[in-house]
């Protein structure tokens, strides 16, 4: 159970700012204790240059949890930018294992990579970025630079106690955006059968609908919040580290303290929108007032 938070600027317009933002999210994956691989040709920080559409640098790390020994994750992070060439990217790639030179090896879900921009923002104006963990099985980073900025997570899937099981993996994204109405994305991957599928969505059931921007769920005495659920093929899969909230019921970085799976721990609200429930309407408006607050238990 791990925090931590840093400030860089959203730029790739200069090898100093890419190496910047870049270190900056590197470092936060160190510090929530997901370590590097041997593999050579990993990115150089200290020399890496600025990309122009490209991703020039990649790390390959793993998931040191409790389940490494028998069903290991390690995923590859390339940095660099999207077809705009301003826009701070990351693209990842997931697998059992590694060639030692950088290729994942036996890909989850084929050969795909899936890349999302941390925001569409371009400024010298610095920001605080926010990781969390809740073990060693899932990690959250919530990035900067607008008034939505991305998101992203890879978790093991969990049984309904929150435990980690072996099925497989999450990886959710958001990406950053001026609108409100920018939808989640996940991508539900199972170890045993092979299967992989996307889900348009955050998988977050709230009571009703959040089209309005004073949609509260606070009932007079509590505050409703909504867990985060998928449907695997052996049943249901739980996240620890995100939960359902209303926008207007808590400012952006807020603390407060929740009990999910019989657990009191505390949650910083993220005041990103686009978590509720596309699944019942294409109406965009219902996402709008539909928050998520992240793990953040030091």
């Amino acid at each position: 159970m791990t925090t931590t938070e840093w400030i860089t600027a959203p730029l790739n317009t200069s090898a100093a700012a890419f190496r910047s933002w870049g270190l900056g999210v590197s470092d936060a994956l160190t510090a929530l204790g997901f370590p590097k691989t041997a593999d050579t040709g990993q990115v150089d920080w200290a020399t890496v240059a600025a990309p122009s559409g490209t991703y020039p640098g990649y790390e390959i790390r793993y998931f040191d949890d409790s389940l490494h020994a028998t069903a290991p994750i390690y995923f590859k992070i390339e940095y660099g930018s999207s077809s705009s060439t301003a826009r701070c990217s990351l693209r990842f790639t997931f697998g059992p294992s590694t060639n030692g030179t950088g290729t994942i090896t036996n890909n989850f879900a084929g050969t795909t990579t899936f890349a999302f921009d941390l925001t569409t923002a371009t400024t010298a104006t610095t920001y605080t970025n926010y990781a969390s963990c809740f073990d060693l099985s899932g990690f959250i980073l919530r990035g900067w630079g607008q008034a939505q900025p991305g998101m992203f997570w890879l978790e093991r899937s969990r049984d309904l106690n929150g435990d980690p099981t072996s099925q497989g993996l999450v990886f959710g994204w958001k990406n950053g955006s001026s609108s409100a109405n920018n939808e989640v994305n996940q991508r539900i991957i199972e170890r045993s059968t092979g299967l992989s599928w996307l889900v348009r969505g955050a998988n977050v059931f709230f009571p009703k609908s959040m089209r309005s921007a004073s949609e509260s769920l606070f009932d007079g005495s509590d505050y409703y919040l909504s867990p985060m659920i998928h449907l695997g093929s052996n049943g249901l899969w739980t996240s620890r580290l995100i939960l359902g909230i209303s926008l207007i019921d808590f400012s952006p970085a807020a603390e407060f303290t929740a009990t999910l799976m019989g657990v009191s721990d505390t949650w910083l609200a993220t005041g990103l929108s686009g978590f509720g429930s596309r699944f019942v309407t294409n109406d965009v408006t219902e996402d709008s007032y539909a928050s998520a607050a992240m793990y953040w238990e030091a």
